[in-house]
């Protein structure tokens, strides 16, 4: 079920809640099962904002994460939004972490900071309030430190 916001065509919601009255029936799969049908194994980027249900979304998506060792992750982070949608926000953090994500906060500046402690994160954003994550895996982020490296040395990346 599909719960829309009359007001606000960017903010409808997998879950029943007071600014969005009406309903329409959707159907939904785990992105999983529909790069599977398509034939595709991994993945290089991901944007997801799904107001709460990112939690929901993650976990259905978890086996091509784990294929995708080069992905970049975009995502809204909303803990009391999630808590709506059925999903804790801690957890979520600590999927994407398990799964091999450096997480950073992306600031209103442009600039990326670090997410050294889920819960000073959560406990900053109450109610209504939420922040955008950008989640690098492991494997990305050292290969953009070797090349950054390499070009401080003065050396051509592929050497």
């Amino acid at each position: 079920m599909l719960f829309r916001n009359p007001n606000n065509r960017g903010d409808n919601r997998l879950y029943e809640n007071d600014l969005c009255p009406e309903q329409t029936t959707v159907e939904s799969k785990p992105v999983d099962s529909i790069l599977a049908e398509l034939g595709i194994g991994s993945v290089d980027l991901i944007k997801i904002d799904v107001q709460g249900f990112e939690g929901h979304v993650v976990q259905g998506m978890k086996e091509t994460l784990n294929r995708s060792p080069k992905a970049t992750l975009l995502m809204e982070f909303w803990p009391w939004g999630l808590s709506q949608a059925g999903s804790d926000a801690r957890d979520l953090l600590a999927i994407l972490e398990g799964l091999g994500f450096v997480l950073f906060e992306l600031k209103k500046d442009g600039l990326l900071k670090i997410v050294s402690s889920h819960s000073a994160l959560i406990e900053r954003l109450k109610g209504r309030q939420y922040t955008n994550l950008v989640g690098v895996t492991r494997h990305a982020a050292a290969e953009s430190v070797s090349r950054e490296e390499a070009k401080a040395a003065g050396a051509s990346p592929s050497s």
